[in-house]
């Protein structure tokens, strides 16, 4: 997972609706990834939060997101 970010990350043109890798580091049986701060509520708030004209747009950029992850090898799981 943290090969994945890291390449994500170093693709020339990264994609604005993913968050970046910083670093990470390991304690004990844990794996601390730090990715960069995205303003705003998170995406579960923010979907049931969202009106009801709106979910065609973060429809599109969820997909959009999940299109380039796609296009740069990474299969979500």
């Amino acid at each position: 997972e943290i090969e994945v970010l890291k390449g994500l990350s170093m693709v020339k043109d990264s994609h604005k609706h993913i968050a970046r890798y910083i670093s990470h580091e390991m304690e004990e049986d844990n794996i601390v990834i730090v990715t960069e701060f995205l303003d705003g509520p998170n995406l579960r708030k923010y979907v049931t939060d969202v009106e009801v004209l709106k979910v065609p747009e973060v429809m599109h950029q969820l997909l959009m997101g999940l299109k380039f992850i796609h296009q740069n090898g990474v299969v979500h799981r």
